[in-house]
């Protein structure tokens, strides 16, 4: 019994430009995720004591999102840290972690403009800088506590008062 050939493609699979263009591109995106590893390797060490109080917590760390921020400060030992891409909450859990370590807010960001992520902020303990996003909840209660201040860089609440939200509620209510 005979069986039937089937015709080759002339191009083959080596000399497709196509195949040659995404190759190429993703050599170059693995080299980019590389660097950015690199980048920040010294800093991850700093990490461990948070990743495992998260871990704890049965909050997911996205390993595949630890990457440098360099958007605000010129700080580059800061680590953008993310829990997800899909509002699971973890975000105030992350923030009130960072705290319990020992880490002070140094930078927060409120707006629109983030899309989803209504407010990030950058925690700092020693020599690392950790960014992470907040819920505007969180940076409200943290203006309150007087855990974000004026004197934090960055957009916030507490810029219009000048000091804790809850000292200036107290001292109107005084004067009143």
């Amino acid at each position: 019994m005979r069986t039937a050939t089937r015709s080759r493609s002339t191009t083959s699979p080596s000399t497709s430009k196509a195949l040659a263009l995404v190759l190429k591109q993703e050599h170059e995106r693995h080299a980019a995720r590389l660097a950015d590893i690199r980048r920040i390797s010294t800093k991850l060490p700093v990490l461990d004591e948070l990743m495992a109080a998260l871990a704890a917590q049965k909050v997911h760390v996205a390993l595949e999102e630890l990457r440098p921020y360099r958007r605000v400060l010129d700080l580059p030992e800061t680590v953008t840290l993310r829990t997800g891409l899909f509002g699971d909450g973890h975000d105030a859990t992350v923030a009130a972690t960072l705290l319990r370590l020992g880490f002070k807010v140094v930078w927060t960001k409120q707006g629109a403009a983030l899309g989803r992520f209504q407010c990030e902020a950058i925690f700092k303990r020693g020599h690392a800088h950790v960014h992470a996003y907040v819920p505007a909840e969180w940076l409200a209660e943290a203006c309150e506590q007087g855990l974000v201040t004026a004197a934090t860089e960055g957009h916030h609440p507490a810029n219009d008062v000048g000091r804790p939200l809850a000292a200036a509620a107290a001292t109107a209510e005084a004067g009143a």
